[in-house]
């Protein structure tokens, strides 16, 4: 490499190839109808589920079941408690301004 145009365009590319072996881009479909505490991992944990019903496997299928059920109960809980924490700063945000 001769110029610095050269040795940039060559870091570039050599990060840009890293990144697409160690961090792929991965496509999912987020519908307007989803939850907004919807994840993708949450959605993969479902796509197994019904896959393990769909196939009979009884015991993958309860424990999934179950691990989709604690997972679902943890996030919603996050999802609002995030919520009203944020009302609560933008509440004293606005009563500081006064």
């Amino acid at each position: 490499m001769q110029n610095g145009s050269e040795m940039v365009q060559g870091f570039y590319s050599a990060i840009v190839a890293l990144l697409d072996k160690y961090l792929p881009i991965t496509e999912y479909q987020v519908y307007s109808s989803d939850k907004p505490w919807v994840t993708t991992r949450f959605k993969q944990l479902i796509h197994c589920r019904e896959y393990a019903f769909k196939v009979c496997k009884a015991t993958e299928y309860r424990r999934l079941r179950n691990q989709i059920q604690r997972l679902a109960k943890k996030l919603r809980l996050n999802y609002y408690k995030r919520k009203v924490d944020y009302l609560y700063s933008a509440s004293a945000h606005m009563v500081a301004e006064g």
